[in-house]
């Protein structure tokens, strides 16, 4: 039978030495509610934002994660001390990500550069330097991004309809949308909070950017 994501994760916390939902959040990202939320069985199919910072900070896919493809059963069996210097979990160094916009919460959702460290940087247990943050100011994507907190955008992810998104333009134009789809030439987007769906020609896209999560302002840290 197959196991479900909340007894996957229940038992890679165990295997891992990880005993509390806080701890989890800090090494991950992934907020302590939604963790919650996932091992008490509220959330029946997580986002797939925490569902990738989660399995990337494992070491796995997401569909060993979500218990679709297996995970061996020696990962599981290993003692704490092996476990730690196998996967490098707890040895990893964070990556020092560089907040490099500052995104205006309004109506078009727009945000634009700041010069690197004016801003902070945050932590991220990442295997790659692929990632760059944006600090929301404004309240327009309340509650999916308050004023204040941090998006972490990650350059090589893929994205899925309902993916939240980071567009850059070729004109200069830089937003935040939720992604619909890409058909007939034009990526479709919507709001954060809704709205009506916006059509973009493919041809004025420079790039597209998964936005892997969303972290408390206290995640940001500033360099002497």
């Amino acid at each position: 039978m197959r196991k479900k994501i909340h007894e996957i994760l229940e038992a890679l916390k165990a295997a891992n030495g990880i005993k509390t939902d806080t701890e989890l959040e800090k090494l991950t990202g992934v907020s302590q509610p939604t963790i919650s939320r996932i091992l008490s069985q509220k959330t029946k199919v997580p986002k797939d934002d925490a569902v990738r910072a989660l399995a990337d900070f494992f070491g796995l896919s997401t569909d060993q994660l979500r218990g679709y493809s297996p995970i061996p059963d020696a990962y599981f069996n290993k003692n704490e001390v092996s476990m730690m210097e196998e996967t490098s979990i707890y040895k990893r160094t964070p990556v020092l990500t560089a907040i490099k916009g500052m995104a205006k919460m309004g109506q078009d959702g727009y945000y634009e550069q700041v010069e690197e460290g004016i801003e902070g940087y945050i932590e991220l247990p990442m295997r790659s330097t692929t990632g760059f943050a944006l600090i929301a100011r404004g309240d327009s994507m309340y509650p999916a991004i308050k004023d204040g907190f941090v998006v972490w955008c990650d350059i090589a992810s893929q994205f899925v309809t309902g993916d939240n998104v980071a567009i850059h333009k070729r004109n200069g134009a830089k937003m935040i949308k939720e992604y619909r789809s890409n058909q007939n030439g034009y990526t479709e987007l919507k709001s954060i909070n809704g709205g009506e769906v916006l059509r973009i020609p493919n041809a004025e896209i420079e790039s597209i950017y998964l936005i892997r999560g969303v972290l408390h302002p206290s995640a940001i840290r500033h360099l002497d």
